[in-house]
C-alpha cells in the first residue's frame, strides 16, 4: 500500500505468515481510507468474528463477480 496505494483491498482470510483479519487490522491502522473485503471459503466463526471491524465486508467463496462489483 505504501508503493501503490489503493481504494478497495480484497484479501483471502487465509494464507502464509498473516491471516486477512490481521492484515486489515493494520490496514484499519495505517490507510484508514481504504475499503477492506473479505473473500473466504473458509468460514468458522471465531475467523470470521476476527474479520467485524478491520473488515468493511466479508464474502463467502465461492461468489461470482457481481458480488464484487455490484455490492
Amino acid at each position: 500500500m505504501k508503493q501503490a496505494p489503493a481504494d478497495v483491498v480484497v484479501s483471502d482470510m487465509r494464507m502464509p505468515g498473516m491471516d486477512g483479519a490481521a492484515l486489515f487490522q493494520k490496514l484499519s491502522e495505517t490507510h484508514p481510507e481504504a475499503v477492506r473485503i473479505i473473500l473466504s471459503g473458509y468460514a468458522d466463526e471465531e475467523s470470521v468474528f476476527r474479520t467485524i471491524g478491520p473488515a468493511h465486508q466479508y464474502i463467502a467463496k465461492p461468489c461470482d463477480s457481481k458480488s464484487l462489483t455490484n455490492g
